[in-house]
């Protein structure tokens, strides 16, 4: 009677281990999109970047499991970055579609791919992550800009839980903002 005890102590105590372990769901904020604070500044118009990533996953974990995004991993990408060029002084817009420019009287549309977005649980304490993506800066029918950046970051010394990987997806996503906010502003001086 006491093994039976003891096994069945050992299975609720090894299911409540499993419940609490840290869940493959990804979370992506995607913020509610800032007004630009200079009405002087041109107009760029954010065409949601096109998905080129080769896999739907988010990335991997130690275990070999699937980190997969709570959202849309463009449309998350895409509104981050509008709002982090609205916050650095540009006016931004987002639009779902080419011709939605014209209507929101833009001086420049920002088009792209997004490439990889790619999240690697290295170890219980270290992950490590990187975003690439191609954007193409336009004024009329003339490219202004075209690039491919890369941003990469890792983290260490903390013990992985559900909101570590959200937390470097968006430590990620505001590092490749601020390289893309000065590539932008470079090109449209």
């Amino acid at each position: 009677m006491k093994k039976y005890c003891l096994l069945l102590l050992s299975l609720c105590l090894i299911s409540m281990l499993a419940a609490c372990s840290p869940s493959s769901t990804v979370n992506l904020i995607s913020p509610e999109v800032v007004a630009s604070p200079t009405t002087h500044a041109p107009v760029v118009a954010v065409l949601t970047f096109e998905n080129n990533r080769s896999s739907n996953a988010l990335g991997v974990r130690a275990d070999g499991s699937q980190f997969n995004a709570s959202d849309s991993v463009p449309v998350w990408f895409s509104k981050n970055l509008v709002n982090s060029l609205n916050q650095g002084g540009m006016h931004a817009v987002q639009i779902n579609t080419i011709t939605e420019a014209s209507s929101v009287n833009a001086d420049y549309v920002l088009t792209g791919t997004l490439d990889e977005v790619w999240l690697k649980e290295n170890s219980r304490t270290n992950m490590s992550g990187r975003i690439r993506a191609t954007y193409t800066l336009t004024r009329g029918n003339v490219t202004i800009a075209k690039e491919a950046l890369r941003c990469e970051r890792e983290n260490g010394a903390t013990l992985f839980s559900s909101s570590a990987a959200s937390k470097l997806a968006d430590e990620l996503i505001n590092d490749f903002s601020k390289l893309m906010l000065d590539k932008l502003r470079t090109a449209v001086r």
